[in-house]
């Protein structure tokens, strides 16, 4: 008997990563605004603790930067940045 290969379901932080990053490519986050994490939280009716991890995705993808005792700003989006969200998965142009 074979086991079915499931997916991992995302985690919540995942899935608040995805808002976030959302809401900037679609101007709902604009650059130089602070992200209020407990704010976020209250918003979408969660912990603050998948919040707070969520940060670290978008950071390392360049979408938002961390200061120093004032939290995590949103950078300004780039041609490319939006050209690599439009690029389809597995595509080999770059």
């Amino acid at each position: 008997m074979t086991v079915p290969d499931f997916a991992a379901p995302p985690q919540l932080s995942e899935n608040v990563a995805h808002v976030v990053r959302k809401r900037i490519f679609e101007g709902g986050y604009a650059a130089d605004q602070y992200l209020r994490l407990d704010q976020m939280a209250a918003e979408l009716g969660i912990s603050v603790t998948p919040v707070r991890e969520a940060p670290d995705a978008l950071r390392a993808e360049g979408l938002i930067a961390q200061q120093p005792r004032r939290g995590f700003v949103v950078l300004p989006v780039t041609g490319q940045d939006l050209a690599d969200v439009a690029k389809p998965l597995g595509s080999s142009r770059g």
